[in-house]
């Protein structure tokens, strides 16, 4: 019970990271397929 909760509060921080760096992410993508 407890392991389920943290993962969905993992999941949720992790959601919560990759909508806000999701600009970042797209920007370091485009460096990479430059190089």
């Amino acid at each position: 019970m407890v392991l389920r909760i943290k993962l969905v509060c993992i999941s949720i921080s992790l959601k919560l990271q990759s909508d806000s760096n999701l600009s970042v992410n797209r920007t370091l993508l485009r460096e990479v397929e430059n190089h």
